[in-house]
């Protein structure tokens, strides 16, 4: 076990290396346990959250979670509270497992994961630029994280955003109804002047060896 400082405050870290390719499928008994022990630290630490990602898809699709899904996704715009709720999360059974943050973002952090039993969660941070949310180096619309509705799900009211449909569409394409395996969803990233230059500068100016 390490210990981690973040903003100022330590926590117990227990890193562990996580991929797409080796991670395994989960247990639904326990990741709805996981999911929902998540939530009641959650409601009564008034942090607040939104299940996204491969959670939503199948909270919409299966009203389970999906069959050959690997994790938990969730999202918030509040790190400041997560980090408040993080000695409580490592109380309850859950590890800190993983840390990871963006240069891109001037080292702000984009992924928090937690780890109970067999099943970890991923909590992704949303950070507002302007009029639209910057997630995972993507620019996706404000309303995408704001505007937001109850929906149930595991037998409890989940938050959820009120676009969920354009949001599965642009993460899963027009097909997202259709159950398909290994195709995890994505924004596109954003792009800037800076990449563009770059591109270019590489096709037509470096030295090729």
């Amino acid at each position: 076990m390490e210990e981690i400082k973040i903003k100022g405050k330590c926590f117990n870290y227990e890193p562990e290396q996580l991929s797409y390719e080796t991670s395994v499928v989960i247990d639904k008994d326990i990741a709805r346990e996981n999911l929902l022990l998540f939530k009641k630290i959650a409601d009564r630490n008034n942090f607040n959250f939104l299940i996204f990602y491969g959670t939503l898809l199948g909270a919409i699709r299966e009203h389970d979670f999906i069959s050959h899904d690997i994790d938990i996704d969730v999202v918030t715009n509040d790190e400041d509270k997560l980090l408040e709720i993080i000695p409580e999360l490592i109380n309850n059974g859950f590890k800190f497992i993983r840390y990871e943050s963006s240069p891109s973002l001037k080292s702000y952090t984009t992924l928090y994961s937690f780890r109970r039993n067999s099943v970890y969660i991923d909590v992704y941070i949303a950070y507002k630029e302007k009029n639209k949310y910057n997630l995972l180096n993507c620019y996706i619309k404000k309303s995408f994280i704001e505007n937001k509705m109850q929906y149930e799900f595991l037998d409890e009211k989940f938050t959820i955003p009120k676009e969920y449909i354009k949001i599965l569409k642009l993460l899963y394409g027009k097909d997202w109804k259709i159950p398909q395996k290994n195709k995890p969803g994505d924004f596109k990233p954003k792009r800037n002047i800076i990449y563009y230059l770059k591109r270019v500068y590489r096709k037509f100016f470096k030295k090729k060896y």
